[in-house]
Formats: structure tokens, C-alpha cells, sequence
């Protein structure tokens, strides 16, 4: 099972990636993109109902969601990258469903 910690480095990692966000590749980047934005949104969800999360965690999931909106939330309106916007959990993240699962039905 993957950690808190490792699972908000990751999506940060994802959410500063230049391509994050973008629906044409960007300028190639040094580091390899570790997760696509659906998967960092979910993520970031999911920490917000994870057990193991602390105050502290949650609160970077927040800032870190509140970044991820302002790069990624115009797929929600793009028909084509709208995908984007619907947050799926990475294939090693699978144990991790209930938590997303809590937190959509949290959001609404």
C-alpha cells in the first residue's frame, strides 16, 4: 500500500510537471510526468478521507487541489479532455478506491 507522504509527493510532482494542465505537449521536461492529472485529482481526494492522513497531510492535499484547479479544471468544459477532470485512481493505487470512493460522495 502506498503512503501518504509518497502518494502527495507524487501528485505534486504530477501537478508542477510542466504538461499538467495542457492539452498539446509542452517543452519536454527533465523528469518523467509520474501520473497523469486525473490521477493526481484523485489522489488528492482520496487523501482527504485516507486513514493514515494527519491534519498536516490533508491540509497539502488541499493547497495541492486548489493548484490542480487552477491548471486543470478547464477539462472539465473540454469535450475532448473531459477524461481529465474525472478522477481515476492509478492502476498501483487500486487499495485506494474506497477513500476516493468516501470522498466524491463527501463532495456531492
Amino acid at each position: 500500500m502506498h503512503t501518504v507522504p509518497n502518494a502527495l509527493r507524487g501528485a505534486r510532482a504530477a501537478i508542477e510537471h510542466p504538461q499538467c494542465g495542457r492539452a498539446t505537449p509542452g517543452p519536454v521536461a527533465a523528469a518523467a510526468r509520474p501520473m497523469f492529472d486525473n490521477h493526481a485529482f484523485a489522489i488528492l481526494l482520496a487523501i482527504q478521507q485516507h486513514p493514515e492522513a494527519d491534519a498536516a497531510h490533508k491540509a497539502d492535499a488541499a493547497d495541492l487541489l486548489t493548484i490542480w484547479e487552477s491548471k486543470c479544471g478547464h477539462w472539465r468544459h473540454d469535450h475532448l479532455g473531459i477524461h481529465n477532470a474525472i478522477p481515476q485512481l492509478p492502476a498501483d493505487y487500486r487499495d485506494w478506491q474506497p477513500y476516493l470512493d468516501a470522498a466524491l460522495l463527501s463532495r456531492g
